[in-house]
């Protein structure tokens, strides 16, 4: 059966939102359940995952704020980059806090990675390089504070100890000055659980694929095309507010 619509409107979240984008949000969250349930088998037709938009930040003030703080301890993270300029001197932030400085994931040279908690940076560094202009696959993995750097499906780093939860409520920004994203991002999912068995699904040979399978926790896909709400296709409900990033049609192919 279809959502819904009394049902659907009901929600704190929805109901306080312009009837015209409670109706556009409807239609989105409608056609995903009709995927799902073909997936389940209780359905006949069923419609392919696909990467449409990805949101291209101008390395300013652009960012996206979250509904809620996400706080994990073992994490997995994939993110879909395109970087503008990451180089030395110039900071990629990603994934960071709005108010503090002290937990961030971000690309700061062309052969460093930084993933910050607690005030602490722990760097990946050495070759192969992140290219500017060009689509890559970041994954990273956190499990009983082993950290480990994937790129484009294979190991990339060393496993290294970091203690501490990693916090965040913004993505493509933080609270320190020039720590911005400059470029696209583009599907952004978190789990709070290992999901290192998975890397060949979640790269899907380099291109962003259908994942709801594996439950994430947190799945920002920027699939909407318009407006300012950027829905969390996970199942923690956490949405974000687009502050500045324009919708793009640039995609990892």
């Amino acid at each position: 059966m279809p959502l819904d619509w009394k049902i659907f409107t009901r929600r704190p979240y929805i109901k306080s939102l312009p009837l015209e984008e409670q109706t556009r949000l409807f239609y989105i969250a409608n056609e995903k359940s009709i995927r799902y349930r073909s997936r389940s088998g209780t359905g006949t037709t069923s419609t392919p995952y696909a990467s449409t938009y990805s949101l291209s930040f101008d390395g300013t003030d652009d960012r996206v704020n979250l509904d809620s703080t996400v706080d994990l301890n073992d994490l997995s993270i994939s993110i879909w980059v395109k970087p503008g300029d990451v180089g030395p001197g110039n900071d990629g932030l990603i994934l960071g806090l709005r108010t503090a400085n002290t937990d961030k994931i971000e690309i700061n040279s062309a052969t460093t990675t930084s993933f910050k908690v607690n005030g602490a940076n722990t760097q990946r560094s050495g070759t192969p390089d992140i290219v500017n202009d060009q689509w890559q696959h970041l994954f990273i993995t956190r499990i009983s504070n082993t950290l480990q750097w994937y790129l484009n499906g294979s190991t990339w780093g060393s496993s290294v100890s970091v203690n501490g939860n990693l916090e965040f409520d913004c993505i493509g920004f933080f609270n320190n000055g020039g720590k911005t994203w400059l470029g696209e991002l583009d599907d952004i999912a978190v789990w709070n659980t290992d999901q290192t068995t998975n890397i060949s699904t979640i790269y899907n040979g380099g291109v962003p694929g259908d994942i709801s399978s594996l439950s994430p926790l947190h799945w920002w896909t920027f699939n909407e095309g318009s407006g300012t709400t950027a829905i969390d296709s996970g199942t923690g409900g956490n949405n974000g507010t687009i502050v500045g990033p324009v919708y793009s049609t640039d995609i990892p192919s």
